[in-house]
């Protein structure tokens, strides 16, 4: 029986970013991300696993339902390593897609798998605001062809927004360190209103209800 992995091409790339994590040392993601970009660019350049990918999308009715309780409704994971070091997701552009401002529980990086991809950074004007207000200031704008990265730094200093630069559609692909937080949830930034709302992952926000139905049913 074929491996998932064997089955999108990605066996060689997940053992190159396998080899370029290094998850007892916990300052490597922040001080050094050059092997982990060069793992990413190397899958980058691989066309056809993005074209094994999207036609597992198009034609897998079961692919597409594992999908269904991801973050970001454009989200697609790829690969969750067994110790939880990395994931891998790709993530498609579209006018309808989930692009708004978050913060995030790790550090990653992210490449311009086909198209072009905008990445908008922000900066806090005050950090040590409580957690529910936010003024945003933006601190740079990057537009990603193909092959190009950026690097995602975790919680006020990852805040960032993604979306397709140019044209209809676009796609990327991000790879994420373990959680360095025990928070279970993002934060989406609303700079208009200068607020900030806690999204919680569908699947681990189902369990917490639960939690919460037992403790009043079953104490």
């Amino acid at each position: 029986m074929e491996l998932f992995e064997e089955s999108l091409g990605l066996v060689d790339h997940i053992h190159n970013l396998r080899t370029a994590f290094q998850p007892e040392d916990d300052e490597q993601s922040m001080a050094d991300h050059t092997l982990v970009e060069k793992a990413l660019v190397h899958l980058v350049e691989d066309r056809q696993v993005a074209i094994r990918i999207l036609e597992r999308l198009a034609h897998d009715v079961h692919f597409v339902r594992e999908q269904a309780a991801n973050l970001f409704n454009n989200e697609v994971v790829l690969w969750r390593e067994p110790e939880n070091d990395f994931s891998l997701r790709m993530f498609i552009w579209t006018p309808e897609c989930d692009n708004w401002i978050h913060d995030h529980n790790a550090w990653g990086m992210l490449a311009c798998w086909w198209g072009q991809v905008l990445v908008e950074n922000y900066v806090l004007l005050d950090p040590q605001a409580v957690e529910e207000k936010a003024e945003l200031q933006l601190k740079d704008k990057l537009i990603l062809d193909q092959g190009q990265t950026a690097l995602v730094r975790p919680l006020k200093e990852g805040i960032h927004r993604v979306d397709r630069a140019r044209g209809d559609i676009a796609l990327s692909v991000s790879v994420y360190s373990r959680r360095i937080t025990d928070r279970p949830y993002v934060l989406r930034y609303d700079p208009a209103a200068k607020k900030t709302f806690k999204v919680y992952h569908r699947s681990r926000r189902r369990r917490e209800w639960a939690k919460q139905l037992l403790g009043k049913i079953a104490p």
